[in-house]
Order: C-alpha cells, then structure tokens, then sequence
C-alpha cells in the first residue's frame, strides 16, 4: 500500500478509461520544472508535495483504477511528471559539471510486469546529454 513512488502522464491521451478528467486537478498541482526535469519531493514546497502526494493516493484508491500494473492499457512510453522515487530524487538534486536532470520516460510493458525510469541528463552548457536508465518490476 501507501503512495506510489511516482506519478506520470503520457505525452498522448491516455487510453484508460476515466483518467484524464480523473487526473486532470492532480495534474495541474505539478509545476514545470527547468529541462523538463520531473518535479520531486525535494525540488518543490513542502505543502505542495504534500498536495500532489494526497491527489495520487486519492486517485489510486479509485475503483477504476485497481489492476492498472497487469492492464494493456497502460503499456506505452509514459512522461514522468513528479517522483518521490529515490532514483530521480538523487539526480533532481543536482549533478555536476552543470548537469541537470532533464525529461525522464517510462516506458512500461504491463505483459512482462517491466518499466524503465529513462532519464535524460541536460547540460546548461550544452557540453554533453546523456541518458540514464533504471530497470524494474511493476509488480513490485
């Protein structure tokens, strides 16, 4: 149980059922954040993480939304929006060298239970980009 540890949208319209209005308040809570980085737990006010965490535990308690893991209608390349995951947290922070955590996708297959945080790394000095990839179970 307990909150998930990251929210996402897909750069298209969702193909589940009921989510887009159902999401859409939750949606508007999420700032843009510099490079297109997600917004994470550490890089936004308290009370607005606190806002946007009570709007994702609120919506996944929604009848329509139990089973979403195994669901075909979730498999696709998703833009993660906001994280309180560690793995994004810990790049949001802040690199070196003017790097900077930049748009991150999952993409998710619901048939193998796989997802990938696929994060980009931006450069303010345009030196390099580069991409880090984080593999996991979806089940979990």
């Amino acid at each position: 149980g307990g909150t998930a540890s990251a929210w996402a949208v897909a750069p298209a319209t969702p193909r589940v059922d009921g989510a887009v209005s159902a999401s859409s308040p939750l949606l508007a809570l999420i700032p843009r954040m510099e490079f297109g980085a997600p917004a994470t737990n550490v890089t936004i006010p308290t009370d607005l993480v606190r806002a946007i965490e009570a709007g994702a535990a609120s919506l996944e308690l929604r009848s329509d939304m139990f089973g979403l893991a195994s669901s075909p209608k979730l498999s696709g390349s998703w833009r993660l929006l906001y994280s309180n995951g560690a793995e994004i947290v810990q790049l949001a922070k802040g690199l070196p060298l003017g790097f900077s955590l930049g748009p991150t996708y999952q993409p998710l297959d619901t048939a193998t239970g796989r997802f990938e945080n696929r994060g980009n790394l931006m450069n303010r000095f345009n030196f390099a980009k580069l991409q880090t990839n984080v593999v996991g179970d979806v089940k979990v």
